[in-house]
């Protein structure tokens, strides 16, 4: 990742991110660290939210959103 990107992302706000998100995003959005986030995605509380894309990793805003805030489906 570029530090254009890591810049971008560490600006990144719920309005303005994408529908899908990617784990920088994620973390940027959680505040979180890169490394904490895929652990998170492959075996923790996002990997029943995250979708796997080839090899890419990629968790819908709307379900990130109502884990974070405690809402059910």
């Amino acid at each position: 990742m570029s530090a254009e990107e890591v810049s971008a992302c560490s600006a990144l706000h719920w309005d303005d991110a994408p529908d899908l998100l990617t784990p920088a995003e994620c973390a940027a959005l959680l505040r979180a660290g890169r490394t904490s986030t895929y652990e998170a995605i492959r075996c923790g509380p996002l990997k029943p939210i995250a979708l796997k894309w080839g090899r890419k990793y990629l968790v819908p805003k709307k379900a990130l959103r109502q884990l974070v805030e405690g809402e059910e489906e």
